[in-house]
């Protein structure tokens, strides 16, 4: 299709350039011929003027010449001021003219032509990128089929776009899959685990003191897996995009406030503090509930990282394009080895705690990333640790 067109635009192009040479020869022999006439008819009538009788030989010249007139007239001429250049200056006027309007007008076609092709072209490009857009958004759109040059590009969109349509339906049933799996196993090990504890429990109030130890290991040991099994039904739930987020306007110094309130009891066991420098009042509408969750998460690994009687201090603003909440502490920070994977699943860092399992900032950035929400992790300038939280307006 492509090399047909081309070549359709290619005798387009020949035929058109033809036309033009026909129709400036055409012009500049009008012109030309009418100079030469004026010219023979203005000596002619001058000279029937002067002597009849001379111009009767002067017409039979015009039709049998030879080189001795042409000489003699030479000489006449000169003699009288006359050259070639004479009458070149005066028709390259007309001529140029001539040849201006030409050229011009071959410009104001050319220019038509690719202007209209140039259109036809972003029209289609235009049209496809659109169909792009509407299918990235996840909207239903049908591709309007042509035949041009951007045919087979198009038939290629059409056969990638169904194929990604394919592929994004089933990893949408698989991932649906995998968190229904990882949601019926978690209720399944609810039970055991519950029944574990009760049976700890029991065993603390009639065992030996000696054994209380070994009792109260057996019990932290049963609250993280319970807290294992809880994070990764939410993390299930949150792969799935089956856990609903309900909006609610609240301040971020409220928000932090309750965020905090869980592990309150560890800090004073620790002697740590924790700081909310005062700003401006600033609300937001964000699910309360979840957004505990995670800023818990977050206090949580800083609490783990910093030395008894260190502290942790959380900053916030505001701008037209998003809220951010800075949390910080002053001990270690991150092994610079770490940075990089200190959001993954299961990821325990260089100096994580024995008791973490590594998915608690994994769960925080799922939850602030389904609201919106961008979160980085990186080193203050004075070695401890700093998250900064952004949630787009």
């Amino acid at each position: 299709m492509k090399i047909k067109k081309y070549i359709n635009n290619t005798v387009i192009f020949i035929v058109f350039c033809l036309v033009i040479t026909i129709l400036l020869s055409i012009i500049l022999t009008t012109v030309t011929s009418s100079e030469e006439y004026n010219m023979i008819a203005k000596t002619i009538g001058t000279s029937y003027q002067l002597n009849p009788k001379s111009t009767e030989h002067i017409l039979e010249s015009l039709k049998n010449s030879d080189s001795h007139d042409f000489n003699v007239g030479n000489e006449i001429l000169l003699k009288h001021g006359y050259t070639k250049n004479t009458f070149w200056y005066k028709n390259f006027f007309y001529f140029m003219i001539v040849s201006f309007i030409i050229v011009s007008t071959m410009a104001i076609v050319m220019f038509i032509i690719q202007y209209r092709e140039k259109r036809k072209n972003m029209n289609r490009i235009n049209m496809l990128t659109s169909y792009l857009e509407e299918v990235n958004l996840g909207k239903e759109s049908v591709l309007l089929r042509c035949e041009d040059e951007f045919s087979h590009l198009e038939d290629e969109i059409y056969k990638t776009v169904g194929e990604l349509r394919c592929s994004k339906e089933f990893a949408l049933k698989e991932r649906q899959t995998l968190s229904d799996n990882l949601a019926d196993i978690a209720h399944q090990l609810k039970t055991p685990i519950t029944s574990m504890s009760l049976m700890a429990q029991l065993l603390t109030e009639s065992c030996p003191d000696e054994e209380i130890d070994y009792l109260n290991r057996l019990t932290n040991q049963i609250l993280r897996l319970e807290r294992l099994v809880s994070s990764l039904l939410t993390l299930s739930k949150l792969d799935a995009s089956t856990l609903i987020f309900e909006s609610k306007l609240i301040d971020v110094h409220s928000l932090l406030t309750h965020a905090v309130e869980p592990i309150e009891e560890i800090l004073k066991e620790k002697n740590q503090t924790f700081l909310i420098e005062d700003s401006s009042f600033v609300e937001f509408n964000i699910d309360i509930n979840w957004t505990l969750e995670a800023l818990l998460n977050i206090l949580k690994n800083c609490s783990e990282h910093v030395e008894d009687g260190g502290q942790i201090v959380a900053y916030y603003s505001k701008n037209p394009l998003y809220i951010e909440i800075i949390i910080e502490d002053n001990g270690k920070g991150f092994a610079q080895e770490d940075l990089p994977y200190i959001f993954n699943r299961f990821y325990r860092g260089k100096n994580a705690s024995k008791y973490s399992i590594g998915i608690g900032l994994a769960l925080s950035k799922s939850i602030i990333e389904n609201q919106n929400g961008t979160i980085h992790a990186e080193n203050c300038h004075h070695g401890g640790a700093r998250f900064i939280i952004k949630f787009y307006t």
